[in-house]
């Protein structure tokens, strides 16, 4: 099994991998009503996707979007911005890709064009006006994606982005091709789609698989072109100082690197990745709350 920081670019090989679950928490926080969401499917070109929808109570045009990362919509952190949405009166959409969470599938069948199309899917099917998207780690890449494509983004909440994840040319990165010669099992695996790269362990999804066909099909779509991105929209960045799985500094560029005038970054001093305990949850949602009061 190979073992692969996709982002800091450190590989080491290993035999087994234990991940640790995070504690799913609740945020205690007086909402207006509390609301539930229900699961459903919907079918896109032969890819059956998994979603919410909740409508808004008080009808406000401005919906909630969350797009999640490596683990799935039913994560502590979506279920804080569900409650959040029913506070806002407001809709709520979510979706798990194809081949992940609650979405047929296996993961070492999941393309990252398909996610790409997945959440466009989504976002022309399923929601209903403009959206203020909720994205945390890779779902900020699409997200932004979403924007370069979609005129119904609003705004943008990206947490702990992990967008263009690992180097341009793997087979160059020389970490990578030492460890290719070393392991001969290793040799051929951007030519192998059946191998795949373990990336970690969530709360929600145990554990988390990459084929090498997934990152040769992601290099298309990398955000940043020379030091640019194509994001006009307002934008809050927030990133856990402590996050060992994607440097905080890589959100910091992705602020400067946006062509919105309206950015701000919120570094949380002791925050992980995932970012679900009760004070990192607050900070979130009190954020997107400010946020989207300004967007209305």
């Amino acid at each position: 099994m190979l073992l692969l920081n996709l982002w800091s670019h450190k590989i080491n090989c290993v035999c087994n991998v234990r991940g640790k679950a995070t504690k799913a928490v609740a945020l205690g926080l007086p909402w207006r009503r509390s609301i539930t969401s229900t699961t459903k499917f919907t079918d896109r070109k032969g890819s059956r996707i998994a979603y919410q929808y909740i409508n808004g109570s008080q009808g406000n045009k401005l919906g909630l979007l969350y797009l999640p990362g490596m683990g799935s919509m039913s994560s502590p952190q979506s279920k804080a911005i569900i409650e959040l949405a029913g506070q806002l009166g407001c809709s709520y959409t979510a979706l798990d890709y194809s081949c992940s969470g609650k979405s047929p599938g296996n993961m070492r069948d999941a393309t990252f064009t398909d996610w790409v199309a997945d959440v466009e899917y989504i976002m022309s099917t399923v929601t209903d006006g403009p959206q203020l998207v909720v994205a945390h780690s890779m779902g900020v890449w699409l997200a932004m994606l979403l924007a370069q494509r979609s005129g119904g983004i609003s705004g943008l909440v990206a947490i702990s982005s992990s967008h263009d994840m690992g180097p341009d040319k793997y087979e160059e990165h020389p970490e990578f091709k030492q460890l290719v010669d070393e392991i001969d099992e290793l040799r051929n695996l951007l030519e192998a789609p059946n191998i795949s790269l373990y990336v970690g362990s969530f709360a929600s999804v145990p554990n988390v698989y990459f084929s090498a066909r997934f990152l040769k099909d992601s290099l298309p779509f990398r955000l940043v072109n020379n030091g640019k991105v194509n994001f006009d929209k307002p934008l809050r960045v927030i990133h856990g100082l402590d996050d060992d799985m994607v440097p905080y500094n890589r959100s910091i560029t992705l602020a400067s690197a946006v062509s919105s005038p309206d950015v701000k970054v919120v570094l949380i001093k002791g925050g992980d990745h995932v970012l679900f305990s009760p004070s990192q949850q607050s900070t979130i949602t009190n954020e997107i709350k400010s946020f989207y009061r300004t967007l209305v």
